[in-house]
């Protein structure tokens, strides 16, 4: 379920359910290109909400296939209409609104994707381990990784990684993410911090650079949420 605080008493009513018992809300995410409307992403399927009307609908739907779960999701800041998922398989998008889901041309690596987020026209792709960037019309390229990572860095993450059957091999439940959390500056999208297992890097070029931010003083170096 989803909740809402009412202003006037104070108290919290319920804004959206889906019904069944077994329904986990992973996250609830906005864009300011859809101000007026909520994505609430479960496990299985991503809802959107018309917070005008008090509409909502379904926009994904895994069709019962764990391999097609939700992970993560953006929208195109620059398209309202085109959007990308990730899942324990890969990248998806749809370019209408999510009336078709397939699988993103651009990055067809079949791999998890834990983090979607988009600084100005740049959307970048977290895995397990490796931070890839994807900018208009290219192929994604890989932009960070943590040691140990096979991936040399800038190279392209092109189709023929489909034809690697330990990639095709990997999912959520056998592949645990170290990369938990990136966020962009508000002010300069070309500063950027990535919250890891092994402490916070920060990029302050668009995230072509990463540097490690000293952890002095933090109990652990697990950087779950920025």
């Amino acid at each position: 379920q989803l909740f809402e605080k009412d202003p006037k008493t104070g108290s919290w009513q319920t804004l959206w359910s889906e019904g069944s018992p077994s329904t986990r809300v992973r996250r609830v995410r906005s864009f300011d290109l859809l101000p007026d409307h909520l994505f609430i992403l479960t496990d299985q399927n991503v809802f959107m909400g018309d917070l005008k009307n008090n509409l909502w609908q379904k926009v994904y739907e895994n069709g019962r296939n764990d391999a097609n779960n939700v992970l993560s999701f953006a929208v195109d800041p620059q398209d309202p209409n085109h959007w990308f998922l990730g899942t324990p398989t890969g990248l998806l998008e749809t370019g209408d609104a999510g009336k078709t889901w397939a699988r993103s041309r651009y990055f067809t690596a079949r791999r998890p994707v834990f983090i979607l987020l988009y600084a100005a026209d740049r959307l970048f792709i977290g895995g397990s381990r490796t931070l890839y960037v994807l900018r208009p019309s290219e192929e994604a390229r890989q932009a960070f990784a943590l040691a140990g990572s096979s991936e040399s860095a800038g190279s392209p993450i092109s189709s023929g990684l489909l034809e690697d059957p330990f990639l095709e091999e990997e999912t959520e439940s056998t592949v645990p993410t170290k990369l938990f959390d990136l966020i962009v500056s508000k002010n300069d999208s070309h500063k950027l911090w990535l919250g890891t297992a092994e402490g916070v890097f920060e990029s302050s070029d668009r995230g072509f650079s990463w540097h490690a931010i000293p952890s002095s003083g933090l109990q652990s170096t697990a950087a779950r949420q920025l």
